[in-house]
């Protein structure tokens, strides 16, 4: 007998599959979402416990702006990256899924296609050192966005008394604009 024929209709077992599905998903985010926390909140506490111990000659000739960027941005860039480093795996798994179906459904187009793909590889490894150069000075320009605007947030009462506030606009406008052409 089938589920069909034992009265339960398709549709019922269709929702209840998308049901189930949800909260799987749902427990999963929440438990991928807590790890990212704990994962960034350890590696922060670990870079400013570093920072607290680093010795004076180090701490005296670094700008400040470059610990506060370290402790927040850049942290957040690390956790990214691993994020995206631990979904390799599945998407490869996935992938290898996909492409037992293509072969199986067409060899000679899937082949084809792999062959396409394999070009554009070489095209995007070919041209990866620009981008890389390019990436290098785009953050380089927003590593001197923020040492100006951590430079301004820390003089700024000082700036406020000698009404020098200008100063801190131009340099600020400065280093956009840098960004920009870079």
């Amino acid at each position: 007998e089938s589920i069909v024929d034992s009265g339960m209709p398709t549709s019922a077992i269709f929702v209840s599959a998308v049901l189930c599905r949800a909260v799987f998903v749902r427990k999963r985010d929440m438990v991928t979402i807590d790890l990212q926390i704990s994962f960034i909140d350890a590696l922060r506490r670990r870079l400013y416990r570093a920072i607290q111990d680093a010795h004076w000659s180090f701490i005296a000739k670094e700008r400040l702006s470059h610990l506060v960027k370290a402790l927040t941005t850049d942290i957040d860039s690390v956790a990214q990256g691993a994020n995206l480093f631990l979904q390799i795996p599945a998407v490869a798994m996935v992938s290898a899924v996909q492409l037992a179906i293509a072969l199986s459904i067409s060899p000679l187009l899937t082949l084809a296609a792999i062959g396409c793909g394999g070009l554009v590889a070489i095209l995007v490894r070919w041209r990866r050192g620009d981008a890389f150069q390019a990436g290098k000075r785009i953050m380089l320009a927003r590593r001197a966005i923020f040492d100006e605007i951590s430079d301004f947030l820390a003089s700024l009462k000082l700036a406020k008394s000698h009404n020098a506030e200008e100063h801190h606009r131009l340099a600020f406008e400065a280093a956009v604009a840098h960004q920009q052409i870079g």
